[in-house]
């Protein structure tokens, strides 16, 4: 059975950076289980397994647009020193949880300065090409359940809504 819209699909895969260094691997680790085709993982890759079946092994490049996008400079945003008196290892490059009327975001420490802390909302990988090797080792068909419960956690809807998750809950 080959890769294809709403089959499960299990991969060993490893992503590095432009110089070659690991950024993550599943190496050591249990290997990556999602649905294809629901938007569960970036375009680029969904793209480049399509098609493929077990057994079979990839090298790919995934580009910014395909990927995390590219950077947003207006998703740096300045925020004055003394709203971070509480956290005391605050360095450029550490993530940190900012609530927002609309949940809590990760966000990166981009710049310090006397005055203001700036954070980066941009996902830490974009702007950047993904460099996947990839091995394919299983796939089959989701059960229904399984495309339920992935449609509602990524499309918001839950296991509540009797009109399915086509035009959202009321």
């Amino acid at each position: 059975m080959n890769i294809a819209k709403e089959r499960v699909v299990t991969v060993e895969y490893t992503l590095k950076d432009a110089e070659g260094k690991t950024l993550d691997t599943s190496a050591g680790r249990t290997p990556l289980t999602y649905i294809q085709g629901v938007g569960s993982m970036i375009p680029g890759f969904e793209v480049a397994l399509e098609g493929k079946g077990p057994e079979d092994i990839l090298s790919f490049v995934v580009e910014p647009s395909q990927g995390y996008g590219e950077r947003n400079e207006s998703m740096l945003l300045s925020i004055p020193r003394e709203r971070f008196q509480n956290i005391s290892d605050l360095q450029v490059g550490k993530e940190v949880q900012v609530r927002t009327p609309h949940g809590t975001i990760p966000m990166t420490v981009f710049k310090i300065d006397d005055k203001s802390i700036t954070l980066d909302a941009n996902h830490p990988m974009a702007g950047k090409k993904l460099f996947f090797e990839v091995k394919v080792l299983n796939v089959r068909d989701a059960t229904e359940e399984e495309l339920q419960s992935v449609y509602s956690r990524i499309h918001g809807c839950n296991s509540s809504c009797n009109q399915g998750c086509e035009g959202g809950c009321s």
